[in-house]
């Protein structure tokens, strides 16, 4: 063999190494990100707000992603749905779950939230991944009895396998975000 067929043996020997580790390497970012199971619960207080509490007269509109629907991921909160429904302070708007990529804030998607009647309640949540795991939520909430709309504007950094509660005088909102497995 001379010199020219052994370099070229050896330059795609060290080719084939290269494109090898940038596989792995790409692999192993797409593992780091991970996949999350994210379940929403969203209930309504039934019972009259006592605190007193100002809302704008003109509570906007949250953004609509477009984004379509998400597979159901196991849910995890059933029974505290189930609880809050037989409560007669409570009434649950929405009950949702989807999975989703562990991606940066830029990369991340709004989902969609709209409660069964399609009316009443609308907005989105957004989850992503930096060091923590973190939320958005933004609902709007008509009231059926024709009082004054709300808006829940929030952002959280949360931990997975832990429940998260977001408070409003009017509305509740559970996260619950999980690896998925």
């Amino acid at each position: 063999m001379n010199k020219r067929n052994a370099r070229s043996g050896t330059a795609a020997r060290v080719t084939c190494a290269a494109a090898g580790l940038v596989a792995v390497l790409l692999a192993c970012a797409v593992h780091a990100a991970g996949t999350y199971d994210i379940e929403l619960v969203v209930f309504e207080r039934v019972t009259p707000d006592r605190s007193g509490e100002q809302f704008s007269s003109e509570p906007g509109f949250p953004p609509n992603s477009g984004a379509g629907s998400y597979p159901a991921a196991q849910r995890a909160l059933g029974g505290t749905v189930a609880q809050l429904r037989q409560s007669s302070q409570y009434r649950v708007l929405v009950h949702r779950a989807w999975r989703q990529p562990g991606v940066s804030r830029n990369n991340s998607r709004a989902t969609p939230v709209q409660s069964e009647d399609g009316y009443k309640l609308t907005g989105s949540v957004t989850v992503w991944r930096q060091r923590f795991l973190h939320t958005k939520v933004d609902l709007l909430l008509r009231p059926s009895d024709g009082s004054q709309a709300v808006r829940m504007q929030e952002s959280r950094r949360m931990r997975s396998k832990e429940i998260h509660y977001l408070d409003h005088p009017k509305i509740g909102v559970l996260l619950y975000a999980r690896p998925a497995g």
